[in-house]
């Protein structure tokens, strides 16, 4: 016989919800578990969300009868509200402002018992469907927003990144690696054509190949020329390649190249079956996320704020973190995530074990430092390492109606983004010439000799002899030939 319907308290109603939300039973064994009648366990199942809220509201958790009031919804309705108008007009936001603001709304209510904990944040991040920026992406393809520091801003699931001021500081990058652990230069997307660090740059001696289009995204006609080079390099080298691609619009369906072979991976392929997203991006991006935190914790001192810092980060600078945290990823870590994707190899060809995760001591960002970077930035100061470096994971990459002009696309917007990029070039003292550049490295030398920093000291003599090469072949260029001193008159 079922047992009879019996009356629990708030408190024991938790207590269910919660052993339900942890064990994930069924509602008959959670009847069985507790002595409750099974449409009794149901309906508690069912009401979750709205006594967790009651629960969150500290209202007599004693009580036997659930008489459920009002406030608590009426606070959940009116921040959601205001969570809806800042995403439209493109505003960050934080778990903490979030948090403020329901407190706020708390208090104009006269609703001095509401406590918006870290927990009430989840629950109304669940019932909203709210998340970190998680747009449906590819398993080649990532953004990344190049500046971004660990103040956790979120929006609505599906929603494009598609205007504000984060728009403008993002990067669409294209990843290609091979099952032996090889990796091909990175394709990273702008929005400018020549950015304003690159004024003086040579683009094809950049680490990466360089791409520019209005919204940063990957079109047609980009990754085209890019497959169309990359054939050309495999036939210089005589090798023939198997490339798996999905099935997003940009990329080209019709090309024909004679040394890779596209296979289109089936519509809505799982990432579980994508290399790249079995550990290599999010691999790539934690090395990043942890260059950028160690680049603003050795200037903490020249600015009141992190943001400050930031601010002061280049393109090219980011062109170089971005090759230094792929240079960091091991070839066992990719060759171990083509494994874990079902991917089989020969029997001669055994991957190592890796950890996808794996820092060099030197290398680990402690979230002690990020907790610092925050306080800094006067934002609150707990903050979840793993979260900051999903946080652009799957930014939409591709514009699935967008065919255009790749080169006229890059001058319209080249103006634009000279004006936009913040750069303290111009502020600090240029160093002019190969000997003053000498001198500033001589310095170098003895300060690392002073701190007794080996490496450094070595980096430093490694770098003197670099622009002591360039000295010498611009010495040359200068000097007049053997012939030139017997000239005939």
């Amino acid at each position: 016989m079922a047992p009879n319907k019996r009356f629990l308290t708030l408190k024991e109603k938790i207590e269910i919800v919660q052993f339900y939300n942890k064990e994930k039973v069924s509602v008959r064994a959670l009847a069985r578990r507790f002595e409750i009648g099974k449409t009794q366990a149901a309906t508690i199942v069912s009401k979750r969300d709205e006594l967790l809220m009651e629960w969150e509201t500290n209202v007599n958790v004693n009580k036997k009868r659930n008489f459920f009031k009002p406030e608590g919804l009426k606070i959940d309705e009116l921040c959601y509200n205001w969570f809806l108008q800042a995403r439209n007009k493109n505003i960050p936001l934080s778990g903490g402002l979030i948090r403020t603001k329901a407190k706020e709304i708390a208090n104009n209510l006269k609703i001095q018992s509401f406590a918006a904990s870290s927990g009430w944040l989840e629950r109304f991040k669940k019932r909203h469907n709210i998340t970190f920026k998680t747009v449906s992406g590819e398993a080649d393809e990532t953004g990344l927003f190049f500046r971004a520091l660990p103040n956790k801003t979120y929006s609505l699931k599906g929603e494009k990144c598609s205007g504000g001021k984060l728009a403008k500081e993002r990067l669409s990058i294209l990843h290609c690696v091979n099952m032996a652990g090889e990796r091909e230069k990175l394709l990273v997307i702008g929005r400018a054509a020549r950015p304003r660090a690159f004024q003086r740059i040579n683009l094809n001696t950049l680490p990466v190949s360089w791409y520019s289009n209005r919204k940063s995204w990957m079109t047609s006609d980009i990754m085209s020329d890019y497959l169309v080079k990359w054939d050309k390099k495999m036939g210089r080298e005589k090798r023939k390649i198997l490339l798996f691609v999905d099935n997003a619009t940009s990329h080209p369906k019709d090309l024909k190249l004679k040394n890779i072979k596209i296979v289109f991976l089936p519509p809505n392929t799982t990432s579980i079956c994508q290399p790249l997203d079995q550990g290599i991006i999010k691999n790539f991006k934690t090395w990043y996320r942890a260059l950028i935190l160690k680049h603003i914790l050795a200037r903490m001192d020249e600015a009141t704020s992190a943001e400050d810092l930031v601010k002061k980060i280049n393109l090219l600078d980011v062109i170089y973190f971005i090759q230094k945290a792929w240079n960091k990823v091991t070839s066992a870590t990719i060759t171990n995530c083509f494994k874990k994707a079902g991917f089989r190899f020969n029997t001669h060809h055994s991957p190592e074990e890796s950890n996808d995760n794996e820092f060099e001591e030197e290398d680990d960002i402690p979230l002690a430092v990020i907790a610092e970077i925050n306080r800094s930035m006067g934002q609150i100061s707990h903050v979840d390492f793993n979260e900051f470096v999903n946080f652009d994971n799957n930014l939409y990459v591709n514009d699935e109606n967008m065919e255009i002009d790749v080169s006229t696309e890059s001058v319209e917007v080249a103006a634009e983004d000279e004006e936009e990029e913040v750069t303290t070039e111009n502020a600090e003292e240029r160093i002019k010439t190969n000997r003053e550049a000498i001198e500033t490295v001589q310095k170098l030398k003895s300060f690392c000799a002073n701190k007794d920093d080996i490496k450094g000291f070595q980096a430093c003599c490694d770098l003197m002899l670099h622009f002591e090469s360039v000295s010498l072949k611009q010495f040359n260029l200068k000097q007049k030939t053997l012939e030139d001193y017997f000239t005939q008159n």
